[in-house]
């Protein structure tokens, strides 16, 4: 694989048990797009993954990003080069401690969702994140502070906060409450009104 330098519209890493790391595809730079298939990449189910490193050249701009089920992700600074433009999905990636990879992630047109990472503690590198359609935050067992979500401004998103039982801090998205038209905020340690 490390001479893979081009790669078809869709890269998925799936059910890699044994696999640790992606520095085999470190000379990987572009995902070609074909025949109405958007690029995206899909990492999902790779037990014993710790980073995605061997990502970080790539630099075509994404359709959709899943990172779900890498139970030993420690970080995802391997995807700092790469826009999603439609939608990206972080779940059930319970070691992951940080979201710094993902500064480069502006707007998506369509959802965000951070959902289920038991080691997340605030969202930091999402700090240039400015729109989406809508996002969900939920089930982020030491989630305790929205931080990173600092540049979100939307004319017209729905955002539910739901079930980070340690989330006390809301005040990255205090100049935005009024933005959302579908807020919903339940199940955290504390549960802000608009």
């Amino acid at each position: 694989l490390s001479n893979l330098t081009e790669s078809g519209a869709t890269l998925y890493i799936l059910d890699c048990h044994s696999l640790k790391n992606l520095n085999g595809l470190s000379n990987l730079t572009t995902l070609i797009r074909n025949n109405n298939v958007e690029n995206s990449i899909v990492i999902s189910g790779n037990n014993a993954l710790v980073n995605l490193d061997g990502l970080v050249n790539i630099n075509s701009p994404l359709y959709y990003l899943e990172l779900k089920g890498n139970p030993s992700l420690l970080n995802i600074d391997g995807l700092r080069n790469m826009s999603v433009s439609q939608q990206f999905s972080i779940s059930s990636n319970d070691m992951l401690q940080n979201l710094n990879g993902r500064s480069s992630i502006k707007r998506v047109r369509k959802y965000a969702s951070i959902i289920d990472n038991n080691s997340l503690v605030n969202l930091r590198g999402l700090e240039n994140f400015e729109s989406c359609e809508g996002m969900i935050i939920s089930d982020n067992a030491n989630l305790t502070s929205l931080d990173g979500l600092n540049g979100l401004k939307v004319d017209q998103a729905s955002m539910r906060v739901n079930d980070n039982i340690n989330l006390t801090d809301f005040c990255s998205l205090h100049y935005t409450y009024n933005a959302y038209q579908g807020y919903e905020c339940q199940g955290n340690a504390y549960n802000p009104t608009l």
